[in-house]
């Protein structure tokens, strides 16, 4: 299912973020208030139920996309993803990154009217992660990070392929 994550945090939704919580958190532990600041900083959760028993919440993944000063250029970014160990390498993630982008790539191209809108997709993955993500993707780089709006940064974003 799909949630906005402004409603997700909504007063008559706090039953359904308690239960996203304590399934992400029964896989990587945090504070109650840090999922939710989290949460607060995405546009749209996609939480997975299994198909044999639809009460059960088997995947979590948070997205956000952010503009560029290039019009044309979206940054796609995803934020928490989450999903169970019996229901890993069963594609959860890449569906819900492809609905994602389609839903923004759709949304971009009716508001603006141009089918020539880039996305990029930012990921801060462990070195384990980008160690497996490295092998599925065509291209990726590494950006030279510095201090919040420093030339680095600054350049390395501007020198995006």
């Amino acid at each position: 299912k799909r949630y906005s994550c402004d409603d997700l945090l909504k007063e008559e939704n706090v039953e359904l973020l308690r239960e996203v919580y304590t399934f992400s958190n029964s896989l990587m532990e945090e504070s109650f208030e840090d999922f939710v600041n989290h949460v607060s900083k995405r546009d749209v959760a996609h939480v997975f139920y299994s198909s044999q028993n639809p009460q059960e919440l088997v995947g979590l993944a948070l997205w956000c996309v952010r503009s560029t000063l290039d019009p044309n250029v979206k940054v796609m970014m995803q934020g928490k993803l989450r999903i169970k160990q019996s229901y890993r390498n069963k594609g959860l993630h890449i569906q819900s990154a492809l609905r994602f982008f389609c839903s923004e790539w759709l949304k971009s191209v009716i508001t603006q009217r141009n089918l020539n809108v880039r996305f990029y997709f930012f990921s801060i993955a462990s070195i384990f992660n980008y160690v497996s993500m490295k092998r599925q993707v065509v291209d990726s780089f590494i950006l030279q990070a510095g201090p919040k709006g420093s030339q680095r940064t600054q350049e390395s974003i501007q020198n995006l392929p």
